[in-house]
């Protein structure tokens, strides 16, 4: 007994221990200590606040980055003309004009030449002018432009004038929807280009720096394009010539002009480092809040910035005391938890599979809220935009998760305990705000009362109903008291806790609670509706191999769950539990009476000892076959509990009356006693059922009167000492068996013998 309480104490010292350390390790560090004290937007102020210092009010990290952004944005990308390059552009024209010249004036000499020896220096001196041109263009271009050559000069004056405008390396597009025109116009794969918003760009030309206009930077194909749109009306419908100019201008032209990329950026980071990090200043004496003034974002951020200066002043020690506030308020919060399962419920404490489950449902619960919380910056910027108003995001957390799968999987009573938790952690994380912690607290409340005795899936529907309007009524009242209720901002407010309560109860239902059933084995109310289905396989064994005994099964299941309707206890565990107490009489019916028929009784041919035996190894067997049908270890335990450590009396008897002398350890069941209140009321429906069985029209006071002694008998023999039943209990039980019983044996109408044979009279 005092190792046993030994290990219990150990075991509460550990859950405390770590239940204390994951909180304070999951809370935040910084700026939780002062969280309270920063009125709400749009609150009324309750008390001036006046500075006691001068302190610079700082901006938001996102709202400093974005102006920086925009700071770079307003720089003017740079542009530069590389001289060299025009230069050589222009060479390498002006000789590709000049061979063709040369080329035809050749082609022309040799029509003329009569001399063999002059013919062949023209036409070596033509072949090498030939490669050199169809390098750049192709021999169909070099013909038609030989054969026009008046049309040179104006080719090259175009060709100049394309150079003199220059000719960019990179496409400026606004978007890509313009990129996409662009490379659809001219068949490009991925050309380089620039997404660019601005109308004028620097251009750096002859070591002058000029602002010209966006659009005067373009690429090879646009001006190739726009020149040989001019040249059309010049050059006539002669399409040969057209194609030769096309495909000459675009051979030719090269970009000149290139994107400084790197000098544009440092002239974009040299804007951003202009802006300044602070918003203003605040002078020592300065009021930031009057008494009755609304409370506007920039004296939130103003009365923040006070308390950061105000944090400088504060010594090494003093930087600790809050963290160890902290810790003490999570180990108050730890011990008091376990304490309590200590105090009403030391059979889960005892139970290391429930311990661990109960010690892991706050942890995930205090992880969650903890990881969400650290989430909350990252869902503001996800959320806050043009379609989405900046609200907070706070309603996302799912603070009733520990409350949905406490109430499931143990109790209405031990949900209440994780709401008050739940609503705890999250007003202590959210700066230990009031307002936090009444929507958490009675959210959870209200889902946890939903599930309360849970019978089938569809109330955690009725559950998510019901804490979304719950949600929607306690965000109404606290911004309705901050003069905070805006539209539409709290209209997604709703919708964020609406969406919170649905995954929160979706994901219990469907993952969470089901993998605890499976890692812990408890059995909750949904596992106990499908153990209560007539087509599971051991229920099947026992309606084939012992109908009497599966008929006795339902009656005792229908006893024995009225009585514990009656203190409030789990009807739905004792029905079950009543379905198969007796799957241990299926492997030898025969031995049992209500299995027998024709008034033959097989325990007449074997001896007592033997038939106690027979009658004993029954519970064990039941074990044994329950385990193979995988029931879970509480359904398991009201086979031997619904016997305790009785004696099997007819046989103890019956040994007496024959002469033997019987020890009474061999005519006793193996136990244990009834360890709940549940198969307190099993014990005493199984020994009512059997006993009123051979009653022949009972009236009400006999009935009575056998439920009484059954309860009274199994009382004296201290069947019940272990179970925590009351003596004020046990008279429900009795009312409650009363009530079944009447209606199992109520009166019918004699009808005479031969009224089903008498002809009907027309």
């Amino acid at each position: 007994m005092k190792e046993a309480w030994l290990i219990m104490k150990l075991k509460l010292a550990f859950g405390t221990i770590i239940l204390t350390l994951i909180s304070y390790l999951l809370f935040p560090k910084t700026d939780f200590e002062l969280k309270s004290q920063i009125p709400k937007l749009g609150e009324v102020a309750s008390k001036s606040i006046i500075s006691t210092r001068n302190f610079d009010v700082p901006k938001k990290q996102d709202e400093f980055k974005r102006e920086q952004d925009q700071a770079r944005e307003k720089v003017l990308f740079v542009f530069e003309e590389d001289n060299d390059k025009t230069l050589e552009l222009r060479i390498q024209f002006e000789e590709l004009i000049e061979d063709i010249k040369m080329f035809s004036q050749h082609k022309k000499k040799l029509t003329k030449i009569s001399t063999q020896s002059k013919k062949d220096v023209i036409t070596s001196k033509s072949a090498l002018l030939f490669n050199k041109i169809t390098r750049q263009i192709s021999q169909g271009a070099l013909y038609t432009l030989g054969n026009n050559l008046d049309f040179l000069p104006l080719i090259q004056t175009h060709f100049n004038q394309i150079i003199e405008k220059g000719v960019s390396n990179e496409f400026i597009a606004p978007n890509q929807r313009n990129l996409e025109l662009y490379k659809k116009q001219f068949n490009l794969i991925n050309p380089k280009n620039l997404f660019y918003n601005q109308d004028k760009v620097y251009l750096i030309k002859d070591d002058q720096e000029k602002i010209i206009n966006t659009k005067d930077i373009r690429t090879a194909e646009i001006r190739v394009e726009n020149h040989f749109e001019i040249l059309k009306p010049k050059v006539g419908k002669k399409e040969a010539l057209l194609s030769a100019i096309y495909e000459t201008l675009y051979a030719s032209v090269s970009p000149n002009i290139y994107f400084m990329a790197e000098e544009t950026q440092s002239r974009q980071q040299k804007e951003a480092n202009q802006v300044l990090p602070i918003k203003g200043k605040v002078l020592n004496g300065t009021e930031i809040v009057g008494a009755g003034e609304i409370i506007s974002q920039s004296i939130i951020d103003k009365i923040k910035a006070l308390q950061v200066e105000q944090k400088k002043d504060v010594n090494q020690l003093n930087y600790f005391f809050p963290n160890i506030g902290i810790a003490l308020l999570y180990f108050i919060l730890s011990a008091f938890y376990f304490l309590y399962l200590y105090k009403r419920h030391p059979r889960w404490v005892s139970d290391d599979r429930f311990f661990l489950a109960l010690t892991a449902i706050p942890a995930l619960q205090v992880a969650l809220i903890s990881y969400n919380i650290d989430l909350e910056k990252e869902l503001l910027e996800i959320f806050s935009n043009d379609l989405f108003p900046k609200t907070s995001t706070w309603y996302l957390v799912p603070f009733s998760l520990a409350s949905v799968i406490g109430t499931v999987l143990f109790s209405f009573e031990i949900g209440l305990i994780f709401a008050l938790l739940s609503g705890t952690y999250a007003a202590m994380l959210t700066g230990f705000d009031f307002n936090t912690f009444i929507t958490a607290s009675f959210t959870s409340l209200i889902i946890s009362w939903q599930l309360n005795n849970l019978r089938y899936r569809g109330q955690f529907l009725w559950a998510a109903f019901a804490g979304s309007c719950t949600m929607i009524v306690c965000i109404s009242i606290t911004s309705l008291l901050r003069s905070q209720f805006h539209y539409p901002e709290t209209l997604i407010e709703f919708g964020y806790g609406s969406i919170n309560i649905l995954i929160t109860i979706a994901l219990s239902g469907l993952i969470i609670i089901p993998l605890f059933e499976r890692v812990f084995k408890i059995t909750t109310n949904l596992v106990l509706m499908e153990l209560s289905d007539f087509n599971h396989p051991a229920l099947r064994l026992i309606s084939i191999n012992a109908p009497s005994t599966f008929h006795h099964s339902i009656m005792v299941a229908n006893l024995a769950e009225k009585a514990v309707e009656r203190i409030g206890g789990n009807a739905l565990l004792v029905r079950v539990m009543a379905l198969y107490h007796d799957i241990g009489k299926t492997l030898q019916p025969e031995y049992f009476t209500e299995n027998q028929r024709n008034g033959k009784n097989k325990h007449d041919d074997i001896k007592p000892d033997e038939s106690a035996t027979i009658i004993a190894d029954h519970v064990r067997k039941a074990i044994t076959l329950a385990e193979k049908y995988r029931l879970p270890p509480l359904i398991i335990s009201g086979i031997p509990e619904h016997h305790g450590t009785g004696l099997i009396k007819y046989f103890y008897h019956k040994a007496k009356e024959q002469g033997l002398d019987p020890d009474i350890e061999d005519y006793q069941y193996g136990g244990p006693k009834p360890q709940r209140k549940e198969t307190v009321a099993l014990m005493a429906a199984d020994a009512i059922e059997a006993t009123t069985r051979s009653l022949k029209n009972p009236t009400g006071d006999e009935l009575r009167e056998v439920v009484k002694k059954v309860i009274q008998t199994r009382l004296y023999e201290d069947q019940f000492d272990e179970s925590g039943v009351t003596l004020k209990e046990l008279k429900e039980m009795e009312i409650g068996f009363c009530k079944a019983l009447e209606g199992m044996f109520h009166t019918r109408i004699a009808y005479p013998n031969n009224v089903w044979f008498e002809k009907p009279k027309n």
